[in-house]
């Protein structure tokens, strides 16, 4: 874009970036705040047609603390010009 040098207009374009710096703030803080919101409305989905019968998993099995996580060997999904993995 172009813009002015100097003379009464650099104190303008100051604010101008300011301004456009607390909207870009604003923004990004309303799109945070939606995004929270769709995922707090999926897992009430999830829990409510879990409860209907229909198999999904709910917040309680997903978190099951008691039971440990399988171990996993992660270099069969890495890729390397040596070992390539296609």
């Amino acid at each position: 874009s172009f813009t002015f040098r100097g003379g009464d207009t650099a104190a303008e374009d100051v604010n101008a970036t300011q301004q456009v710096m607390k909207r870009n703030k604003e923004l990004q803080s309303y799109r945070m705040k939606q995004q929270e919101l769709l995922q707090l409305r999926s897992l009430i989905l999830s829990e409510m047609l879990s409860k209907r019968g229909l198999p999904m998993a709910t917040i309680r099995q997903v978190a099951n603390m008691e039971q440990p996580s399988d171990m996993v060997d992660w270099d069969c999904a890495m890729s390397t010009v040596d070992e390539p993995k296609v």
